[in-house]
């Protein structure tokens, strides 16, 4: 037992170490280059290496060379047995507020290895609150809205992806 202990106490030793010493900044990188075949551009952004995290700050979003808006803070988690992304602050630039305008508070990604082929996703803003998941393999999105008035307002701007539930909540399903 004292053993199986030992054993357990080095290997929680090593994974403490290999998040703290992971190059973060190169993880990101690399998640640009990804991004950026998919046309989404992160740019004028800070980053600031954490111990156990990173730390972007002040990025402007494009999405095929349009601004679509900025986001103030995004700290990502990447530890080996679940992974967090945390983004506060977001808002829409004025260049799509004829189409969509729109601030979020706070946006929650969060992947763990017991689902590795789904992405779960937390948000809440001026639209109300969302409620749903990313699934990596079949290539989809699904979520739950819970609306708020501004977003009611805006709905005949959008897309016919999102439906009315019963319940009083909307949902969103689509495939990329």
């Amino acid at each position: 037992m004292k053993k199986l202990a030992t054993i357990l106490m080095y290997c929680l030793v090593i994974l403490v170490v290999v998040v703290v010493l992971s190059p973060k900044r190169y993880l990101y990188n690399f998640v640009q280059h990804v991004i950026v075949q998919e046309n989404i551009i992160l740019s004028h952004e800070l980053t600031k290496d954490q111990l156990i995290s990173l730390e972007v700050s002040h990025a402007d979003i494009y999405v095929k060379d349009i601004l679509i808006g900025a986001l103030n803070k995004m700290t990502v988690y990447p530890f080996m047995i679940f992974n967090q992304v945390t983004c506060e602050g977001f808002a829409s630039s004025k260049e799509i507020e004829g189409l969509f305008s729109t601030s979020i508070d706070k946006v929650s990604l969060f992947h763990w290895i017991g689902q590795p082929y789904q992405i779960a996703i937390k948000a809440q803003g001026d639209f109300g609150l969302a409620d749903g998941f990313i699934h990596v393999r079949d290539r989809k999105i699904y979520l739950k809205i819970v609306p708020s008035e501004k977003f009611i307002a805006q709905i005949n701007k959008l897309d016919n992806s999102i439906k009315k539930s019963e319940g009083g909540f909307y949902t969103y399903e689509y495939s990329y």
